[in-house]
């Protein structure tokens, strides 16, 4: 949790607190052929608001962009838990 009470102590802190992927994404980067783990890229929406992309990765530690790539997150706010310590 230090490296969120980092960014929180920044003067200039982010409106977006974080993000939310579904199970369902995770699996399926995972279960594509060849995927050993999963990178995540910054990136803005288009109303330019901050947010992941998910991509998997081969044992080379190469991008697998030929199968799923995770671009829909669920910002928080408003899809937070707001009793997290992480939130608060």
């Amino acid at each position: 949790m230090v490296l969120i009470s980092n960014l929180k102590s920044d003067a200039v802190q982010m409106k977006i607190k974080g993000g939310m992927f579904f199970r369902e994404a995770f699996e399926k980067i995972l279960t594509a052929k060849d995927v050993t783990a999963i990178r995540y890229y910054y990136a803005k929406t288009i109303d330019g608001s901050p947010t992941l992309v998910l991509v998997g990765v081969d044992s080379l530690g190469k991008d697998i962009t030929t199968a799923m790539i995770a671009e829909k997150s669920y910002p928080c706010p408003p899809y937070c838990d707001e009793s997290s310590p992480l939130v608060k």
